[in-house]
């Protein structure tokens, strides 16, 4: 249910570099998970942000495991796989506590996209 990939569901905060420049990210994405049933009550969400390469979505990943693995129901999938298979996708994402949207901004710059959107 949760539509990643064999690699991005094999991600985890223990296998994340703590020492490395995405030090803070971490620790704040791990708080995060960690806190999420107070994040769920208050409604917050998590913007990352940053250049290609930076560990964002290494990161959205084990958030995402961290939730499954504490049985609470999350998706992460791309903009653009999202706006390829909406219907059936936003279907399947009506009940969950997490939505997690990678790759937001690749998405194709066209009206139909921006309908989807």
């Amino acid at each position: 249910m949760s539509l990643m990939s064999g690699k991005l569901s094999e991600c985890t905060f223990t296998g994340a570099d703590k020492d490395g420049e995405n030090s803070r990210s971490m620790t704040i994405c791990g708080r995060y998970a960690e806190k999420f049933s107070k994040m769920l009550e208050d409604n917050r969400g998590l913007l990352l942000f940053g250049s290609v390469g930076t560990g964002k979505t290494f990161a959205a990943a084990c958030i995402a495991n961290a939730l499954l693995e504490k049985n609470y129901p999350a998706v992460m999938v791309s903009l653009v796989t999202l706006l390829d298979g909406a219907d059936e996708i936003i279907r399947r994402i009506n009940d969950i506590d997490l939505l997690i949207l990678d790759d937001l901004g690749a998405e194709r710059s066209t009206d139909y996209g921006f309908e989807r959107i």
